[in-house]
């Protein structure tokens, strides 16, 4: 089946006009002509009889955040390691550590080295 057209936008404005369980019944309820029902209506009435797919639509959503989720903390983890490349390759930080040794005969101050 093909999804492409089900974008993480419009998954999440299915999931705020889904018909609670009160609207649910009603449809399910309803005997009359379907034509005389409003967009709406006629929406949960169509819908009204498949009970996973709200369940289904979830699933859909975390999926398809989960892709952008993930770019996220991608990004975050590439600006974290270039970071630490930089401090680990510090001519500035290797010199204060040097003069902690001649001052202090320790790696970090006055600190203890165990």
């Amino acid at each position: 089946m093909n999804l492409k057209f089900l974008t993480l936008d419009r998954v999440k404005i299915l999931l705020s006009i889904w018909p609670k369980e009160e609207e649910t019944n009603i449809a399910l309820a309803y005997k009359g002509n379907i034509e005389e029902l409003s967009p709406g209506k006629l929406l949960y009435y169509l819908i009204a009889p498949y009970q996973r797919l709200y369940v289904r639509l979830q699933c859909l959503e975390l999926r398809l955040s989960f892709e952008e989720d993930i770019m996220g903390i991608d990004t975050k983890l590439t600006i974290i390691a270039q970071a630490t490349n930089e401090i680990a390759q510090s001519v500035c930080l290797k010199r204060v550590s040097i003069g902690n040794i001649i001052m202090y005969g320790k790696f970090y101050g006055k600190q203890k080295i165990m």
